[in-house]
């Protein structure tokens, strides 16, 4: 399952670059990118600019996670912030630890793509029905906020305290 976790980042980013290019063969010359309380636009962009920016977002946010799940073994110990450290970072559990730790990375990583397509499906929608963002994102913000917190939840079970380790 672990060794799917990147495939699946690279699917989503895929997802996320097919994307902008069809949001950009079809957004208006002038695209709404940013909206006030009330859903309305108060700032915009070109075409271009939007398509280059939701592009480069998902491939900075991809490399970013993708990167540190990649590399962390490269870290030593003491930069990877976990509970228990000394126990789960020992020579015999290093490796599976630090798989775990990219794994959530990667998930992470997956949840943060799904969350800004989502994002930009809304604004892609707005520019084309008459300028007015609605407000339904709370639900996606609250879901992702549980997501994540699931996910920190799961890390910390994962890295409970070692069995028979003082309190």
């Amino acid at each position: 399952m672990m060794r799917l976790l990147p495939w699946l980042l690279a699917l989503v980013l895929a997802a996320a670059l097919v994307q902008a290019a069809r949001h950009h063969a079809t957004l208006p010359e002038q695209v709404a990118t940013h909206f006030n309380a009330r859903g309305e636009p108060d700032d915009w962009m070109s075409r271009d600019a939007h398509a280059a920016f939701q592009a480069g977002l998902a491939l900075f946010i991809a490399a970013v996670f993708a990167g540190l799940g990649r590399f962390i073994d490269r870290l030593p110990a003491r930069f990877i912030n976990v509970p228990h450290r000394d126990y789960w970072f020992a020579p015999a559990r290093r490796t599976a630890s630090l798989r775990a730790v990219a794994g959530l990375l990667n998930v992470i990583g997956c949840a943060t793509l799904g969350f800004f397509m989502f994002v930009f499906h809304h604004v892609h929608r707005a520019n084309l029905s008459g300028g007015r963002l609605e407000l339904e994102l709370m639900p996606l913000i609250i879901g992702q906020f549980l997501l994540i917190m699931g996910l920190v939840v799961a890390f910390l079970f994962r890295f409970r305290r070692p069995p028979g380790a003082e309190r």
